[in-house]
């Protein structure tokens, strides 16, 4: 029985890795199709953010809620946080481990700050 057990956990565990590499994948095609992460970032914390990131949004704050989530969030870390949202079953990771690994993806890939604003570009996806 112990061994069945062993199985469940080793099964656990790969889903957990499937579901972030999934998450990570799908968050690095966007940034390469938009060629900056700002407006994936913003999107985020509009759908998942606090009331406190939204309006640090707002104010122009995207960027020091990136080199925030980075530096509260070093690499080596995250995996656990990781490993946690997946077996609480949720379905979102947190945002501020997404965000920490979109400024990673922007300093690995070279990819810099769109020129304007991250809501200008969405506004013109509506054609506002």
């Amino acid at each position: 029985k112990p061994r069945r057990n062993l199985h469940l956990v080793e099964l656990w565990a790969a889903a957990s890795s499937l579901s972030r590499f999934s998450t990570l994948a799908a968050d690095r095609e966007a940034v390469q199709a938009m060629g900056s992460i700002d407006a994936l970032a913003g999107g985020l914390v509009l759908l998942h953010g606090t009331a406190t990131q939204k309006r640090q949004l707002q104010r122009g704050e995207l960027r020091s809620l990136l080199e925030d989530a980075q530096a509260d969030f070093p690499a080596k870390q995250r995996w656990p946080l990781w490993f946690e949202a997946f077996t609480k079953g949720s379905m979102e990771p947190v945002l501020i481990l997404r965000l920490a690994e979109l400024r990673d993806i922007e300093e690995k890939y070279g990819w810099k700050a769109a020129s304007g604003s991250w809501l200008a570009w969405l506004m013109s996806c509506f054609g506002r």
